[in-house]
């Protein structure tokens, strides 16, 4: 009986302490609970804000280098149509010394390097590189003035050639490298090997260098529309994480942002579509030479009157296509005239965020992004291609102008046209290579 009650005291004192240890668990656990819950609603909340801030980060480096890699592009384009109305006569005639100063060959390319540099605003240099037997890399000329503290003669030696340079010579092959850095500063450089038609030889390599720190400005100035809708996605975003911690944080958020867009220069619009009510920010008006509060009323009809009547009939249309779910974004180039009575070009790039119960577009948001200069830029390429154009098929000899990837023939002239006894219709487009020889060279001549 003595050994029966004391196996119930001790049960007893077992499940006394049991219950003890569960209430002091309790006990702590109770305040630890309050305070995970307090952390978890803010990590929440920041844990969406930085994926939001990482998604846009990511697409933002992802538009800059492909607008990197489509500038590379759009320069080697233009250094290689350059490049083949160099005349590889002068070039044949160079010693390769400064006794080349004088000569009329020498003078024709200076004066021709010296028109593409002028007929080029966003280029530094143009030159002319030729290599010694001995790999010595050298300038046969340049389009600096000999009064310019960054001339250099002709035999000047090239110390800081890289390693693709070198290679071009040997493989005849061009490419755009950069940044790279040598004594006159930091560039962005196309190079064009020059090869003898006969021979297939590398007689020079024609080089264009844009300074780095402009062309980082210049990548980033080219994909300001897509910059601005990311971040005006990222405002939105953010906005409706924002209602959760108060008017306060909200407002701050805004602030923050919208001076981020501001920064870069960027016009913004958000047109109500069915009022006609239209909001914009400073650049948009100081693209057309006024402030915003000059511009009252602000509605549809304020960017009506502004708009080119030509360019506004294309808008239309594609506003039309988009607001019938054809195309996801609207997406237009157009002229705008400025108070001072001249177009401005502007790029505008825009989007539907809000429909009507019944379907119909409710709330449009977008941006307007400068490109005055970069249209001026594309006519002066396009009036240079058509002067070559035109150099060329009045040249007494024989030209044709193959596609270096294709090996198909793009144009031929009158001459070359002659001399193969068949007419140009039936040349063009016709493929000169198999796919398993490379072409030694873009241009044949042949007298």
């Amino acid at each position: 009986m003595k050994i029966a009650c004391l196996e119930k005291c001790i049960k007893g004192l077992k499940l006394a302490r049991k219950k003890s240890q569960k209430r002091e668990v309790q006990s702590l656990w109770t305040p630890a609970q309050n305070i995970v819950g307090i952390s978890r609603t803010r990590f929440y909340q920041l844990l969406t804000s930085v994926i939001i801030l990482l998604s846009g980060g990511f697409f933002v480096s992802r538009q800059l280098q492909d607008n990197d890699r489509r500038m590379r592009e759009e320069l080697l384009l233009l250094s290689r149509s350059v490049a083949s109305a160099v005349d590889l006569k002068h070039v044949a005639a160079f010693s390769g010394s400064e006794s080349d100063v004088g000569t009329p060959d020498f003078q024709a390319i200076r004066d021709q390097l010296s028109r593409i540099r002028q007929a080029s605003p966003k280029c530094r240099f143009c030159y002319l590189l030729g290599r010694r037997p001995n790999g010595e890399i050298f300038f046969y000329a340049d389009s600096e003035p000999a009064s310019s503290d960054d001339y250099s003669p002709p035999g000047q030696t090239y110390d800081e050639a890289t390693e693709s340079l070198e290679r071009a010579f040997a493989n005849g092959l061009e490419f755009v490298e950069g940044p790279v850095t040598d004594r006159w500063g930091t560039w962005v450089s196309a190079l064009v090997p020059l090869s003898d038609p006969k021979t297939g030889h590398v007689m020079a390599t024609f080089g264009m260098d844009v300074e780095a720190g402009n062309w980082k400005w210049l990548v980033f100035h080219d994909s300001a529309v897509s910059l601005g809708l990311i971040l005006l996605g990222e405002i939105l975003a953010l906005v409706l994480v924002a209602r959760a911690r108060g008017e306060k944080e909200l407002k701050r958020e805004r602030h923050r942002l919208a001076s981020f867009i501001d920064g870069t220069g960027t016009g913004t619009w958000e047109w109500n579509i069915q009022s006609g009510e239209i909001r914009i920010n400073r650049h948009w008006a100081e693209f057309v030479g006024y402030r915003v509060d000059e511009l009252v009323p602000r509605s549809i009809q304020t960017w009506l009157d502004l708009v080119h009547p030509d360019d506004l009939i294309k808008s239309n249309a594609i506003l039309r296509q988009h607001f019938a779910g054809q195309h996801d974004d609207y997406y237009c180039e157009y002229r705008m005239k400025h108070r001072e009575g001249f177009w401005v070009w502007i790029r505008s790039y825009g989007r539907v965020v809000a429909w009507t119960d019944d379907g119909k577009p409710l709330y449009m948001i977008g941006t307007h992004s400068d490109i005055t200069n970069r249209k001026a830029t594309e006519n002066v390429i396009r009036d240079s291609e058509m002067l070559l154009r035109t150099l060329i098929e009045h040249l007494p000899a024989g030209v044709v102008i193959i596609d270096i990837r294709t090996h198909i023939i793009e144009q031929l002239n009158a001459a070359a046209s002659a001399l193969f006894g068949v007419p140009p219709d039936q040349i063009v487009g016709t493929c000169v290579f198999p796919k398993r020889v490379a072409a030694p060279c873009a241009i044949w001549a042949r007298a």
